[in-house]
């Protein structure tokens, strides 16, 4: 994922553009009108954009939850502000048809490290399995451990309809992956958490074995996950982890470079 907070993560999945990028790092904001989502890009090709469920892209202070909100594109729009807290059709939806169903999150910290809600992007709140499922695929059912990221998805499905991916897209289509005609995408993933303004956040790069970051202090931190897959030893000081350190320092600094939008925003 590339942020542990909700809108910022929705907006990455469907732009296909780090949080960086969007300017977005808090839930609650307006979608900016600059930003255009993959649903906008598919529909001139003749393809049928729908949204059901939770969305969050309008504040939920200030305002009438009776009110409809922007279809942003989408040629069918179910929004539900936050199920469970707001009376709205889905929550009512669930209660009526299938009142034993649950929904799940990308990541609740829920007492590790010793935190609640969402925050420094630790893998517990970001690493979430990419389920895809192509029609007549004769390779369903494989699992594959390449590094992926969520801005991945809007190229791939841009890559499947045959639509061209726009520049603004910073994503990598994961069709070599899918359909066996490479076997290596990426190398590390970027997750950011930073507030509303530009206000000092966290910033994670994960390879296949380590997770090197820095919180809201600038304090470097350091996970060797192969060695403690519940990443509770901060090896960062450890010497004998100087050289990963430096050059995954290095490596996330390119990585928040590459972030930046790649088409100016005016």
């Amino acid at each position: 994922m590339q942020s542990p907070v909700c809108v910022p993560s929705r907006f990455a999945f469907l732009t296909g553009r780090y949080c960086s990028s969007t300017g977005v790092g808090s839930n609650g904001p307006e979608f900016p009108s600059d930003l255009t989502p993959v649903n906008q890009l598919l529909s001139p090709y003749g393809y049928h954009g729908a949204q059901i469920g939770k969305l969050h892209f309008v504040p939920h202070s200030n305002r009438d939850h009776r009110d409809p909100v922007p279809s942003y594109g989408f040629d069918t729009c179910i929004v539900s502000d936050e199920p469970g807290c707001y009376d709205d059709a889905y929550a009512r939806w669930v209660e009526r048809v299938a009142p034993e169903q649950f929904t799940s999150d990308h990541g609740e910290y829920l007492g590790d490290h010793g935190r609640m809600q969402k925050g420094m992007p630790h893998s517990v709140i970001t690493n979430v399995p990419c389920i895809v499922r192509l029609p007549g695929d004769p390779r369903a059912g494989e699992a594959v451990t390449e590094v992926v990221e969520q801005i991945d998805l809007t190229a791939t499905v841009l890559d499947y309809c045959g639509v061209q991916v726009p520049r603004f897209v910073q994503g990598c289509s994961l069709r070599p992956l899918l359909d066996g005609s490479g076997t290596w995408h990426k190398s590390s993933a970027l997750t950011e958490a930073f507030s509303e303004y530009g206000a000092a956040g966290s910033v994670t790069l994960q390879t296949d074995r380590y997770l090197y970051g820095c919180d809201t202090r600038g304090r470097e931190l350091l996970y060797d996950k192969q060695e403690d897959p519940a990443e509770l030893c901060d090896v960062a000081a450890e010497e004998r982890y100087a050289a990963v350190r430096d050059q995954l320092g290095v490596r996330l600094q390119q990585a928040r470079f590459s972030a930046r939008p790649r088409v100016a925003r005016y």
